[in-house]
C-alpha cells in the first residue's frame, strides 16, 4: 500500500548502561498518514497488540474503534462506534488477545468488557459487564490481570471462560495516598518468566511488582534520574499542573512491558513545553532487572504498548499518530 511505509532506521539506541536482549527496533513498520483513508488516520491510539498470526489490533479512543491490519500493515477491517449498544464504547481503553483466541476489548466509563472471536476477521460474541472502571490489561495464561481502583485493591485478577467472569483476588494499592493527590495506577504489565504483575503510575516515577503466587507486594522502586510534573492545590481544592520552575520539560511514565529475557522495562516520556502539548516526544525505556534494581536504559523515538513474539508494538503521537511495528524483534 502507498500509505504504508517501510522505514529502515534505528529506533533504539543503546543509552547509559546496556543490558542483553533487551528491544531493539532496526526496522520498522509505519502505519499512519496524515490525511488519507479512515482506516489509516488515527485520532488517539490507546492500545496496540497482536494476535499468533501478526495481525495487528489498534484500538483508537477517540473514533471508538478497533482497526484490523495484516503483518504487513494492509487495512483488513474496522470494528466499534460510539454508543453503549452492543459492539460500541464510550471510553475504550485497552485490547487483548486471549489464550483461546478471541480479542477482549476494555471499556473504562461503560465498566464492561467486549469479546470478539478471532476468525478470517473479528466476529462479535458479547459485552460482559464488569463494575471495575478498567485502565489496561495484562495476561498470563488463562489468567487474566484487570487495572482499575477499586474496593482499595489496583489490580483484580479473574479468569474469563464461554461461561462468564470468574474473579480469583484483588491487590495492590494506590501510589499516593494524599488527598490533594490521589494517585492511581495507569499502566500494568505481566512478567511471566518472572512471575509478577508490574504497574507504574504517569505522575510520579513509582513501579511496584506483584507476585502472580499470592498476589503480595514484592518490590517497590523509584526510578532516578526523574524530573516530574509539578503538581499545585488550587484554591477551588483541585490541581493545576505545570512545568516544574525554570525547566522547559518534564518525565512521564508512559508504560511497562516485559523484554525478551524476562526483565522489566518502564518507558519515561519527555514533554517538552515548546511542543504545546502534553504529548511526549523522546523515550527512554528503563530496563529494571525482576527484583526491581535499574540495570540499563534504551532511548526511544515511539512508545512501545506491547510485546508479541519478540516483536514491539506502538506508536507515535507528534508530529500526527502512528503506529510503529519492530518486525525483527529483540536482538
Amino acid at each position: 500500500m502507498r500509505s504504508v511505509m517501510l522505514l529502515l532506521l534505528l529506533e533504539f539506541t543503546l543509552g547509559v548502561a546496556a543490558y542483553p536482549q533487551v528491544p531493539s527496533a532496526t526496522g520498522t513498520l509505519t502505519i499512519g498518514v496524515l490525511d488519507g483513508t479512515p482506516a489509516l488516520t488515527f485520532g488517539e491510539i490507546a492500545d496496540i497488540t497482536a494476535d499468533a498470526s501478526g495481525r495487528i489490533y489498534i484500538l483508537d479512543r477517540h473514533a471508538r474503534e478497533i482497526r484490523v491490519f495484516s503483518p504487513d500493515g494492509e487495512a483488513l477491517q474496522i470494528v466499534g462506534r460510539r454508543g453503549g449498544g452492543p459492539g460500541e464504547y464510550q471510553e475504550p481503553s485497552s485490547v487483548t488477545v486471549l489464550a483461546d483466541n478471541r480479542l477482549m476489548v476494555t471499556d473504562r466509563a461503560l465498566r464492561r468488557i467486549t469479546m470478539y472471536a478471532i476468525e478470517d476477521s473479528l466476529t462479535y460474541q458479547s459485552d460482559i459487564r464488569i463494575d471495575l472502571g478498567i485502565r489496561e490489561a495484562c495476561r498470563i495464561g488463562t489468567n487474566l490481570f484487570l487495572l482499575g481502583f477499586a474496593d482499595d485493591a489496583l489490580v483484580h485478577q479473574i479468569t474469563l471462560d464461554r461461561d462468564g467472569v470468574h474473579p480469583v483476588r484483588s491487590f495492590g494499592g494506590r501510589f499516593a495516598d494524599h488527598p490533594m493527590q490521589r494517585t492511581y495506577g495507569e499502566f500494568i504489565a505481566c512478567i511471566p518468566r518472572a512471575g509478577l504483575v508490574v504497574v507504574a503510575t504517569g505522575r510520579l516515577p513509582l513501579v511496584q511488582a506483584y507476585r502472580v503466587s499470592d498476589g503480595a507486594l514484592a518490590w517497590k522502586t523509584t526510578l532516578e534520574d526523574y524530573t516530574g510534573i509539578a503538581i499545585t492545590p488550587t484554591s477551588g481544592g483541585g490541581l493545576m499542573y505545570s512545568f516544574p520552575d525554570d525547566q522547559s520539560w518534564y518525565h512521564w511514565v508512559t508504560g511497562v512491558f516485559p523484554t525478551a529475557d524476562g526483565q522489566v522495562a518502564v518507558q519515561v516520556g519527555t514533554v517538552y513545553q515548546e511542543d504545546e502539548s502534553s504529548e511526549a516526544r523522546d523515550f527512554a525505556v528503563r530496563i529494571l532487572s525482576p527484583a526491581g534494581l535499574e540495570v540499563g536504559t534504551i532511548t526511544s523515538t515511539f512508545q512501545v504498548y506491547d510485546v508479541v513474539g519478540g516483536r514491539l508494538y506502538g506508536a507515535r503521537a507528534l508530529p500526527f499518530p502512528q503506529v510503529i511495528v519492530d518486525r525483527e524483534g529483540h536482538r
